[in-house]
């Protein structure tokens, strides 16, 4: 998070803004990448796991739980939009997503925990996650930037060059050496 990153990026967009770009764009990047393998792999993971730590009384959460983890993907995202807000120094433009995220929450629960309980519950946080995630980006000028960042690597969430960079990286089998002695069975 912020703690860890923030520093480095506030560097450089002082002192090389190509680097502070590229740097940002992979930030958004790997977050997505890693917001999708937690939303996939906490679905895989809830059902063995639940059991486990909360026995089979409360089985009845596991979609729930699974519902809930699909959040994980607007989170990260809304980290690194944080992150780079507070580097461009637009912290306070966090407000209008944020206001966003709660509005839709408190709606979406009024109109679906009558109708599905705690599974309505759960989408109504999912929703909130990603309004107040990625769609909030778009409600405010300053955060708009950070909106398209989050759309680029929602669609690409692997870094630029790391297919490229890895197929590189990929060892060659050493190609066997040619024979160039001469056959003494093979007349001339």
């Amino acid at each position: 998070g912020a703690a860890t990153v923030l520093p480095g990026f506030m560097r450089l967009r002082e002192n090389d803004p190509v680097s502070y770009r590229q740097r940002i764009g992979t930030y958004f990047r790997l977050n997505a990448l890693f917001g999708y393998l937690g939303a996939i792999g906490f679905a895989i993971a809830v059902p063995l796991v639940l059991p486990l730590v909360f026995s089979d009384r409360f089985a009845d959460a596991t979609p729930m739980a699974q519902i809930l983890g699909l959040g994980a993907l607007p989170l990260f995202l809304a980290m690194c939009r944080q992150d780079y807000l507070f580097a461009e120094g637009r912290a306070a433009s966090l407000v209008w997503p944020g206001l966003a995220g709660l509005t839709t929450n408190v709606l979406l629960n009024i109109l679906l925990i009558p109708r599905l309980g705690g599974v309505g519950a759960a989408w109504a946080t999912v929703a909130a996650y990603a309004v107040y995630g990625v769609i909030g980006s778009f409600l405010h000028p300053q955060t708009r930037r950070a909106g398209l960042m989050q759309i680029a690597a929602l669609l690409m969430p692997w870094p630029r060059g790391a297919i490229t960079a890895a197929m590189a990286s990929t060892p060659t089998p050493p190609t066997p050496p040619v024979n160039r002695s001469v056959d003494p069975d093979k007349k001339p």
